[in-house]
């Protein structure tokens, strides 16, 4: 299993960032080809002090070749 991760720093307009990401972005993220699953969260905490990200991604890819190729696509 390879996973993706993404993780955003925060951006200038957070309320514009969700809502482009949701509403644009991950509809093209679940058609990437060989996606197995994915997770995203703006609930990114840290144990001590303010998290340095505002907002993180997970994709599951069967192996290095299937991720290869869904970064390769027009989704990706």
């Amino acid at each position: 299993m390879h996973k993706l991760v993404v993780l955003y720093s925060k951006p200038a307009d957070p309320d514009h960032f969700r809502d482009y990401y949701v509403t644009n972005h991950l509809p093209l993220v679940m058609n990437l080809p060989g996606l197995l699953a994915w997770r995203y969260s703006f609930d990114v905490a840290a144990t001590n002090g303010e998290a340095p990200y505002f907002a993180v991604f997970e994709g599951d890819f069967a192996d290095a070749a299937a991720m290869a190729t869904a970064r390769a696509s027009p989704q990706g």
